[in-house]
C-alpha cells in the first residue's frame, strides 16, 4: 500500500505554465502604459531645460538692455553664444562677457542654435520682442525628438518630433 502513496509536494508543470501566461498577459497590458509615463515625463524634462535657458536669456537681456544694446544686438549675441561662435565676431568686450556667461549659465551640452524649422537634434534659438527693450518674444528649444516652444507670457507648448 505505501509503494502506490505518492508524494504531491510542489506544482505540476502545467500549473507552472499558467501561472507563466498570466504574467505574460498582465505584462503585454502594463508595459504600453509606462511606456507613455516615461514619455511624458521626458517631455515634461525638456520643458524644464527650455525653462531654464529662457530664464537665463531673459536675465542676460534684460542686462544689456540696461546697457544701452539694442534687441538686434542681444538677439544676436545669445544665439551666437549658442553656437559658440561670439568671441571671434563680437569686438564689444561687454556683449562678450555677457554672452560668455549665458553660455556658462545655459551649460555647454545644449549650446547649439538651431533654425526654427530644423526637426531634430538639439539646440535653441531666442527672438526678441520688437518694441519692448530686452525682451524676449519667444524660445524654440529642441532636444532629442522634441520641440518646446516658450512664448513670452509664459505658453508653453511641447510637441513630439515625428522622424
Amino acid at each position: 500500500m505505501n509503494m502506490l502513496k505518492k508524494d504531491n509536494k510542489g506544482f505540476t508543470l502545467v500549473e507552472i505554465i499558467v501561472v507563466l501566461v498570466i504574467l505574460a498577459i498582465l505584462a503585454a497590458a502594463m508595459i504600453p502604459t509606462m511606456l507613455g509615463y516615461v514619455t511624458e515625463a521626458r517631455g515634461k524634462a525638456y520643458a524644464d531645460e527650455a525653462r531654464v535657458v529662457y530664464n537665463a536669456a531673459q536675465t542676460l537681456a534684460t542686462e544689456m538692455a540696461a546697457l544701452g544694446h539694442s534687441n538686434d544686438d542681444i538677439e544676436a549675441c545669445l544665439n551666437d553664444a549658442a553656437d559658440g561662435t561670439m568671441d571671434s565676431s563680437y569686438t564689444d568686450e561687454t556683449l562678450k562677457t555677457m554672452g560668455s556667461r549665458y553660455h556658462t549659465l545655459v551649460g555647454a551640452d545644449i549650446n547649439a542654435q538651431i533654425d526654427a524649422d530644423d526637426t531634430a537634434g538639439k539646440g535653441y534659438q531666442i527672438e526678441m520682442h520688437d518694441t519692448i527693450a530686452g525682451s524676449l518674444s519667444k524660445v524654440i528649444y529642441i532636444r532629442g525628438d522634441y520641440k518646446v516652444t516658450i512664448i513670452a507670457g509664459g505658453t508653453t507648448t511641447v510637441e513630439k518630433i515625428e522622424a
